[in-house]
């Protein structure tokens, strides 16, 4: 895994280490362009740094790192899904198993 600016390996850490932090976030993060915008700004720790990370790999039209390459929503039945996706992650990231 080729990780250019460690989003990955935070993210994966936060899971283990607060997941509920991490699902309570995401619970209450809309499925908006703004909030995609705002995911590309500087995270102020390591919990926001995950959750801006998932914004930015759900609700991009391609996930890149560098640039903003524009806002998911096109009203598609393949969109619906997306978006029933985003509300299901944070129980998602709860039935992780940390051992």
């Amino acid at each position: 895994m080729h990780d250019i600016n460690g989003d990955v390996i935070n993210l994966f850490r936060i899971i283990r280490e607060q997941p509920e932090e991490l699902a309570a976030l995401i619970q209450w993060t809309p499925y908006t362009r703004k909030e995609y915008v705002d995911s590309h700004d500087t995270a102020i720790n390591d919990i926001e740094k995950a959750r801006k990370f998932l914004v930015r790999c759900w609700q991009s039209i391609r996930v890149k790192i560098r640039s903003i390459s524009g806002w998911k929503c096109k009203g598609t039945a393949d969109e619906y899904h997306h978006l029933r996706q985003w509300n299901n992650l944070p129980a998602d990231i709860l039935k992780v198993p940390i051992d």
